[in-house]
Parts: C-alpha cells; structure tokens; sequence
C-alpha cells in the first residue's frame, strides 16, 4: 500500500463522514428546534395554567371577600336583633308585673265589692224586716184607732 492510496483512502472517508456530519448537524439542530419549540410549547401551556389559576384565585378571593362581608354584615344584624330580643325581654318582664299588680289590685277590689255585696244583702234584709215590722205596728195602730173610735 502506498502512501497516496492511504492518504486517498482517508480523505474519502473524511468527506464521507463530513457529508455524514452535515446531516448528523442537520438533524441535531432539527432536534434542538423541534426540543426548543416543545419547550415553547410547555411554557406555553404551563403560562396559560398558570394564568386560568391566578384568575381563579382571584375569583376565590373575590368570593371569600364577599363571604366574609356578608357574614359580618350577619354578624352585625345578629348583635342587633340580640339587643332587640333583650330590650323585648325586659318589656315582656315590665308588662308582666304590671300586669300582675293590676290583677292583684282587681282582685282587691272584687273581694271589696263582695264584701260590701254581702253587708248590702244583710242590711236589705234588716229592712226588710224593719218594713214588715213597721207594717204589723201599723196594722196594730190601725186596729187600735179602730176600736177607739
């Protein structure tokens, strides 16, 4: 073997694996943009998650701000009717006894009234006998000044 058939033989190999690395170039940076455009397109994807999520939370967020303004609002109409309830209560109490010391002062009073019902009775009855009494000494008088004249 010569040196030129050596020389010739490494230089064909040389070009064949240069053609072989264009391709092989070629491919890679195929590769690396079809890797760089999926890149993309994770990024992509992840962003828009990422976006739907921050906008949901805002939405929570909303939600909850609304919740808890309602619920102090609750809290607040709550403290207000307790406050009523208890103002009713001390109302209800007041009305009760004077209530109750109408009552007692109405019952005072019928007791009175049957007294006084029972003496007018007794002393009806006293007159009465008093009229008849008064009759029967007319009638007396009468029969008497009878046989006198």
């Amino acid at each position: 073997c010569d040196m030129s058939t050596v020389v010739k033989e490494d230089v064909e190999k040389g070009r064949n694996g240069w053609q072989h690395a264009a391709k092989m170039t070629r491919q890679a940076f195929l590769r690396v943009g079809t890797l760089a455009e999926s890149a993309n397109a994770a990024n992509e994807i992840r962003d828009a998650r990422l976006d739907a999520m921050e906008k949901r939370i805002g939405d929570l967020e909303t939600r909850c701000h609304v919740l808890l303004n309602g619920l102090e609002s609750e809290r607040e109409d709550n403290a207000r009717l307790t406050e009523r309830v208890s103002a009713l209560e001390k109302e209800h109490a007041n009305f009760r006894n004077e209530c109750e010391t109408v009552v007692g002062g109405l019952e005072k009073q019928v007791l009175t009234m049957a007294t006084e019902t029972s003496q007018m009775k007794a002393t009806t009855a006293k007159c009465a006998r008093m009229e008849e009494i008064v009759k029967a000494n007319e009638i007396a008088l009468n029969a008497v000044a009878g046989s006198v004249d």
